[in-house]
């Protein structure tokens, strides 16, 4: 369904989510994509083109799946596997055909079409839709530190200096420091950073140019580790533009907890009291040859690679 006021897309559909991937994450792309088009409608998809074969593009292809060049003009020196990061503030000039755009990591599994429905909803009104890493079940916020929140975080940093790391987490003080400085790294890599790995964000919106604006004052040569991730909580700050936030389960780290499996082979629980279902997993920080091993709801034992996740909890369903 296109929302008022807005035109279609060439498929179809105001709204686009992308991914992007090369050859090596191919295998985790196709269970992402793969789970967009089951349990996502009214969406077109695109893949970024980051250094596929032909036989994977054919494959996208064959699915329906936009399949588009990352942007080259991005700084020299940034290799292929990189373009993706400075591609992504790019989106609109990429995409203009769709006015609701939304980006998801290759190494992300949907699980409950109505997560992607919140992103887009989040969105509408021009404020980016984005997940913080944050959730009282996560090893580093959670059972290490059950006060730590994004208001204690603020009060603490200058007592946690000495301390960085064991706060050491996707965005540090290290990578702020050295992209923007000691002022900026001590006012934000103590606070739960916005995670860039799953967001959403109207095409017309000011926060895709002053994205690209702060991720451009990174030195191709010398990147540090989730650039782009810090870039955006940089701008978000510096800019004071409009965040919609959405709960962790929207954006499942499972660096940070494992999940419990269900068995009806179709839904993820967080590993907390309430068992909330789980919307979108995110396999960010796990090696891609680590399997994961899984407890059930019911106290069994699932063991899979992650890019064979989607198959092996459907296994799990009963005949």
């Amino acid at each position: 369904m296109t929302p008022q006021g807005f035109a279609a897309g060439r498929a179809g559909s105001s709204r686009l989510i992308v991914t992007g991937c090369d050859a090596g994450y191919f295998p985790l792309a196709r269970q992402c994509v793969l789970s967009v088009i089951e349990r996502v409608r009214g969406v077109d998809v695109a893949v970024l083109d980051l250094g596929l074969d032909d036989e994977q593009r054919e494959f996208f292809r064959a699915h329906g799946v936009r399949v588009r060049a990352a942007d080259l003009s991005v700084p020299p020196g940034v290799e292929l596997a990189q373009r993706g990061a400075f591609s992504r503030p790019l989106l609109p000039q990429l995409f203009p055909d769709h006015e609701l755009l939304m980006w998801l990591d290759a190494d992300t599994v949907v699980f409950q079409g109505g997560a992607i429905e919140d992103f887009f909803a989040a969105s509408l009104g021009g404020a980016i839709a984005i997940v913080p890493e944050l959730h009282h079940a996560y090893h580093r916020y959670g059972a290490t530190e059950p006060r730590l929140n994004a208001l204690h975080l603020r009060a603490q940093a200058s007592r946690w200096r000495g301390r960085q790391a064991w706060l050491r987490g996707p965005i540090s003080y290290d990578p702020y420091r050295a992209l923007y400085g000691e002022t900026v790294a001590e006012r934000l890599a103590f606070r739960p950073s916005l995670n860039t790995g799953v967001l959403a964000l109207r095409r017309d919106a000011k926060a895709w140019a002053l994205w690209a604006r702060e991720l451009g004052r990174a030195e191709p040569e010398a990147l540090p580790k989730f650039h782009d991730q810090a870039a955006m909580n940089v701008a978000v700050d510096l800019h004071d533009l409009p965040v919609e936030t959405l709960s962790a389960t929207h954006n499942w780290l499972i660096a940070k907890a494992l999940p419990l499996a269900d068995p009806d082979g179709r839904s993820l629980r967080a590993p907390s009291p309430d068992r909330e279902s789980i919307g979108i997993l995110h396999f960010a920080g796990l090696p891609r040859d680590r399997e994961l091993v899984l407890e059930t709801t019911t106290g069994g034992r699932l063991q899979v690679p992650p890019a064979q996740l989607l198959e092996e909890l459907k296994a799990l369903a009963p005949a």
